[in-house]
């Protein structure tokens, strides 16, 4: 059995050969032992000294362009963006990469924001960002993320990354393409629920009602030509059941719009209980209701 021991490293030029000379070359039991540094983005010499050291090194050279956004005050959270010179990444399938346009699309559509690339996994996260995230889907978070931190006023930006898929590479999060669509698409619709109650059931209460009454009023039509409704009585009947249950679903669409006030101040204690928890002595407690 081989043992690899790794170390994530950032500027660590000063330290990082003496930590390699102090890790054990051999262990009982074991084969080989190796070590890994993975340099994240450091500014000097780290990788080379963690190399003459005996290391293998792996670096993240795109991580100072992952965080440069954060930490110059331009964003909250940064996401990259695969598709940043309009093509498709060499090796993609192409069903994977229009189903990664559909989702772009739909989430740009419900935020009314311009963003070209809301699956990708590579992100950076402010610490006000991560204080305020709420995740409740089981599936992926790369959608949901994006809905949750947009919908509470917090700046997203996107950088442009570059991605290599081999060909016998399988991902381990969209086995199925379908299965990962179908439950991709449910945490989106519940997500869109949650934050825009009112929209999301006005529109479909909005919905429902017109087809009610566009069949309402062509019995109406069909009335004054034949002076009468035969054969076409049952057009009446479900045009009025439809406007009926577009009433109830408005209805419902009011009371969520409601309740969704009760999820604002929870989420604001929530986050001002996880200020004071990570360091953030001192904050108060807001609610979104007026004196």
């Amino acid at each position: 059995m081989k043992v690899l021991i790794s170390i994530p490293a950032l500027d660590e030029e000063a330290t990082i050969g003496e930590v390699l000379g102090a890790l054990p070359r051999s262990l009982e039991g074991a084969s080989a032992v190796e070590c890994l540094v993975v340099d994240d983005g450091s500014a000097d010499r780290t990788a080379e000294v963690a190399e003459a050291g005996g290391a293998r090194v792996v670096r993240h050279r795109e991580v100072p362009l992952l965080v440069g956004p954060i930490l110059g005050g331009n964003a909250d959270a940064v996401t990259g963006n695969r598709f940043h010179d309009g093509r498709r990444p060499a090796g993609m399938p192409r069903l994977r990469y229009w189903g990664n346009l559909f989702f772009s699309r739909l989430l740009n559509a419900l935020l009314e924001e311009r963003l070209h690339d809301v699956s990708c996994g590579f992100r950076s996260y402010s610490r006000e960002a991560l204080l305020n995230l709420n995740l409740f889907g089981r599936h992926t978070y790369t959608q949901e993320s994006l809905l949750d931190l947009v919908h509470k006023g917090l700046r997203v930006s996107e950088v442009p990354i570059t991605v290599r898929y081999p060909k016998e590479r399988r991902s381990r999060v969209a086995r199925s393409l379908v299965g990962y669509g179908v439950n991709a698409l449910k945490i989106i619709l519940r997500t869109a629920r949650d934050f825009k109650p009112l929209r999301f059931f006005g529109a479909m209460a909005g919905s429902v009602i017109l087809v009610g009454v566009i069949m309402d009023l062509w019995l109406v039509a069909f009335w004054l030509r034949s002076g009468g409704f035969s054969p076409y009585k049952f057009v009446g009947f479900t045009g009025t059941a439809l406007v009926v249950v577009g009433i109830l679903i408005l209805g419902f669409a009011l009371l969520a719009d409601m309740l969704d006030r009760l999820r604002v101040n929870q989420e604001r204690v929530l986050y001002q209980q996880r200020k004071m928890m990570f360091g953030g002595r001192g904050a108060r407690i807001e609610t979104s209701e007026e004196p």
